[in-house]
């Protein structure tokens, strides 16, 4: 059984040969290694071909687990030359700034909300927005592939520099096209369980108050393509229509970087509760790489903020 470094110095002396010939010529295949959310180390190789802008990055951690589990490389080896095959002859236009859709509209821009403590490296890569109470927001540019769906491609220091982008502008366009191409949701929590068509109530920009009987349910919030969704409470006004929707106040809960819960104040659920939830979620039931913050938050209609709630300690 080869050890991990082995497994991946083999996978870069014999991929090439399962390539179609016109993908082997000009391919230089290097060994790396990245950080991910929440500053998870990640092994792969990176495919270099002159003239691109940029290299597809392959994580090979998962694929080395099904070796070590029996499946034979040659399957293996198979399986990643299709998913690089798609990659390349996929059209480019992605990576190209800004993205834009066949209407002209920017869209294919995504945010992802982190943690600054949990992912002081990975921030290090590039650019993000601090956005209060140790959250920040960074970029990606967002494509879609007919057979694995979306994937994402880090926008980072050096991409920044090939395309002459500046911070500001960067975050300016994701802040315009992040609510046309992935606007944000919210479900009340049952029915987004349970219905086979629930309702988003915040599919029209001003929703009018919920009757006082919704008020006291947790709802869930999201973006429509889910993954990374978390993000969406930072779009442009969704906090403020939150508040005009509970006509109040509540409290976030950061369940995962995919989804928060929203509990109204009308709930009546104490802070402590609502606290030993996130942490026995973040605990037990969001994978590491997916925990967004060990803080419970809290927003007030009145000013308008966001903050880290208070939570009464436990008495001794």
């Amino acid at each position: 059984m080869m050890k991990k470094k082995t497994f991946i110095q083999k996978v870069i002396r014999e991929f090439p040969a399962y390539l179609p010939e016109d993908l082997r010529e000009g391919i230089r295949i290097r060994e790396t290694t990245a950080t991910k959310m929440n500053d998870r180390r990640y092994h792969g190789i990176i495919l270099e071909r002159e003239g691109q802008r940029a290299a597809p990055m392959i994580y090979l951690d998962e694929m080395y687990e099904q070796y070590r589990k029996g499946d034979p490389f040659d399957a293996l080896m198979y399986e990643l030359a299709a998913v690089y095959v798609r990659g390349e002859r996929m059209d480019k236009d992605h990576l190209m700034y800004p993205p834009e859709n066949p209407d002209g509209t920017v869209t294919l821009i995504a945010l992802r909300l982190l943690s600054i403590d949990r992912n002081r490296d990975y921030l290090k890569e590039g650019p993000y927005w601090e956005v209060g109470n140790g959250l920040a927001l960074t970029c990606d540019i967002r494509a879609w592939d007919e057979v694995t769906g979306e994937w994402r491609m880090r926008i980072t220091h050096e991409w920044m520099k090939t395309m002459g982008l500046k911070r500001e502008e960067l975050f300016r366009d994701a802040m315009y096209s992040c609510p046309l191409g992935n606007p944000v949701t919210l479900y009340e929590l049952e029915s987004r369980c349970s219905a086979p068509d629930p309702v988003d109530f915040l599919e029209f920009p001003d929703p009018l108050p919920l009757p006082p009987e919704l008020r006291t349910r947790p709802f869930v919030l999201s973006t429509r393509y889910y993954k990374l969704g978390a993000a969406g409470l930072f779009y442009p006004r969704t906090m403020e229509r939150l508040a005009d929707l509970f006509d109040g106040n509540y409290y976030v809960v950061p369940t995962s970087v995919h989804e928060v819960l929203i509990i109204p104040d009308d709930a009546g659920m104490p802070a402590e509760k609502l606290e030993e939830l996130l942490q026995y979620s973040n605990r037990s039931v969001v994978e590491p790489e997916d925990i967004l913050s060990e803080d419970l938050y809290h927003y007030d209609r009145i000013s308008g903020e966001l903050s880290i709630a208070e939570v009464l300690e436990p008495a001794s």
